[in-house]
């Protein structure tokens, strides 16, 4: 118990250790560095509670969608911006409000918990 008490008294260097390893499975598998089509089923959760795909689609999205790239060499099979996007295991009709809805409800829930965090610090 006095371990956990000690840990739950905040340490900016405890706090900085483990927020990589907290951190990084969203990174992993929100399509930052894996095609998110190869998330294996197991890891579907997270994959979905990443605030990092959402933003990661949205640009990605607003980037490739319809658009026309100029492949001199190889005219006749040169990609276009939809076929990339499928590449990377992307939707290309997926639609930007419902990711900004999901980036928007992310940040009022972490406002939310580190509200209570802090009302729970002050209180003790």
């Amino acid at each position: 118990k006095q371990w956990y008490q000690r840990r739950v008294r905040g340490d900016a260097r405890i706090a900085a250790a483990i927020a990589a390893p907290i951190i990084m499975p969203f990174f992993l598998f929100g399509g930052l560095f894996q095609n998110g089509a190869s998330t294996p089923i197991y890891f579907e959760p997270i994959k979905y509670i990443s605030w990092f795909r959402y933003g990661y689609n949205m640009l990605m999205v607003n980037e490739f969608k319809d658009l026309e790239l100029d492949c001199p060499l190889t005219p006749d099979n040169c990609p276009n911006g939809t076929i990339i996007l499928e590449q990377f295991g992307i939707n290309p009709d997926e639609l930007f409000w419902p990711n900004m809805f999901a980036l928007g409800m992310f940040g009022v829930v972490m406002c939310l918990i580190a509200w209570g965090c802090l009302i729970w610090r002050v209180r003790r």
